[in-house]
């Protein structure tokens, strides 16, 4: 099921910097944000299912998305972590960013893996949006300023 690949992918990717001086500082994971992203990806599968089951499956994921925490640190000498816990599972990413306006490039690895993996944010506000992924593992994730 892509619910599988896209929590999978969440642990891989989860490297997500900030850009600019605006973006320097504490992030959070938008539990709201993730529910949604990964209903929409669900959500051919979920319309098969009859409406009562749909409805469980639903609430569950979004109880799903709630445990999920990840909290960035954008640091004003370009590097960035990303510490995700999801249960049983654990992740730290660390990387590096850059800027061009309000677009924020950001390359990072899983520590202890090789392999690096890319993401582009937008900030606007306190709100930092991140895609990447190609194809049925493309994915958004949704930062806000931790206060």
């Amino acid at each position: 099921m892509r619910l599988a690949i896209t929590l999978s992918f969440l642990l891989v990717l989860g490297a997500c910097g900030g850009g600019a001086a605006a973006a320097v500082g504490k992030w959070s994971l938008d539990a709201n944000a993730m529910a949604d992203m990964m209903l929409k990806a669900q959500a051919a599968d979920l319309a098969k299912l009859p409406a009562e089951e749909r409805a469980k499956t639903e609430t569950q994921m979004r109880e799903m998305s709630k445990a999920m925490k990840a909290d960035l640190t954008v640091n004003a000498d370009n590097t960035f972590t990303v510490h995700m816990d999801m249960g049983p599972m654990h992740s730290e990413v660390k990387g590096t960013w850059k800027a061009d306006g309000n677009k924020l490039t950001m390359t990072g690895k899983e520590v202890g893996k090789e392999k690096e993996d890319t993401m582009i944010g937008t900030l606007v506000g306190d709100v930092l949006t991140c895609e990447g992924g190609e194809g049925a593992e493309k994915m958004t994730m949704t930062f806000v300023r931790a206060k």
